[in-house]
């Protein structure tokens, strides 16, 4: 049960000390607690060519999984997924009944159903919300308030109907289908249980920050895994240093922070950080000077100029 943060400029080989700790400790035990690689969604496939590149022929304890796919290894083990799963497809369809049935009701959005593109927002802005954990009923909330406030009718009326729309798409999934936005809520539920969790090494590389949803999952990953290592594009020689919003690392560096205080807090062992050196062409800019000087000088108030 411990957590220690990678630090490092872009191409400093964030990914290439998570890729070599992964088959370091694979090789020393073909068998034992899961090796869980978690990266985004998109660059699994890629971190399994970089697996593949670096000789490995096949593994089994080892796994290279995004944070859904996690949640779906973890109900194919210990259950809490019953209902069926809903597409995409089958949520715009949902979705475009409401609309017409709950068409007297709302506000703003009578006649938007019928707009191009209007289902496709609704979509992206509701998985977004369950990102976030914020329910129709927080959301009720934030009405309530700018109604008594006053001069916000336009954006009242736009977040009641919203809400009204939430929860009517809730209440006609509950019981028969599972939302796969709520897989990561669930996870957080049953990660207890698993055997693929306890006491497995995880590397978590890829990522600039994380969503409410996220951070309850690495919390509780930093309960039950032996250790977490998770990997921040930040430059390690600045960490004492004050930040502003204007500080290029602004966002990763709250991350930073936040993991840290989160350890603090669950009383989870806390590391030093392991700070990449970036005072050296990193390897990835090897070939391409102009491109290591722009990743050098880009945060300067007063940069370098090439010369080449």
């Amino acid at each position: 049960m411990g957590l220690r943060l990678i630090v490092g400029r872009a191409g400093t080989g964030k990914t290439r000390y998570c890729v070599e700790s992964f088959i370091r400790e694979l090789s020393k035990s073909p068998k034992g607690p899961s090796l869980i690689l978690l990266v985004p969604e998109q660059a699994t496939f890629q971190m399994e060519q970089q697996l593949i590149k670096r000789g490995l022929k096949g593994f089994i304890r080892g796994q290279v999984l995004s944070f859904r796919r996690l949640a779906y290894r973890v109900f194919q083990e210990v259950g809490g997924a019953n209902r069926k799963p809903i597409d995409e497809v089958g949520k715009s369809i949902l979705l475009r009944s409401i609309l017409q049935r709950k068409r007297e009701a709302l506000k703003l959005f009578q006649k938007s159903g019928c707009e191009p593109g209007f289902i496709d927002s609704l979509l992206g802005l509701f998985s977004e919300l369950h990102s976030y954990d914020l329910t129709p009923k927080k959301l009720n909330f934030c009405c309530d308030i700018l109604e008594k406030m006053g001069g916000q009718q336009f954006l009242a009326g736009k977040i009641h109907d919203l809400c009204l729309i939430f929860q009517e798409l809730i209440e006609e999934l509950e019981g028969l289908y599972i939302d796969p936005d709520d897989y990561l809520t669930l996870l957080s539920r049953q990660a207890d249980k698993s055997e693929l969790i306890k006491n497995a090494r995880i590397w978590v590389d890829g990522f600039a920050g994380f969503t409410p949803q996220e951070y309850d999952v690495l919390k509780k990953l930093m309960h039950l895994a032996e250790k977490v290592e998770i990997t921040l594009c930040l430059d390690g020689r600045e960490l004492d240093r004050e930040y502003t919003e204007e500080y290029l690392f602004y966002r990763t560096r709250e991350t930073f922070d936040r993991l840290v205080d989160t350890a603090r807090q669950e009383g989870i062992a806390l590391e030093e950080p392991l700070v990449l050196d970036s005072s050296q062409t990193p390897g990835r800019f090897k070939d391409a000077p102009a491109l290591a000087h722009l990743e050098r000088e880009f945060s300067r108030s007063v940069p370098h100029t090439f010369k080449d």
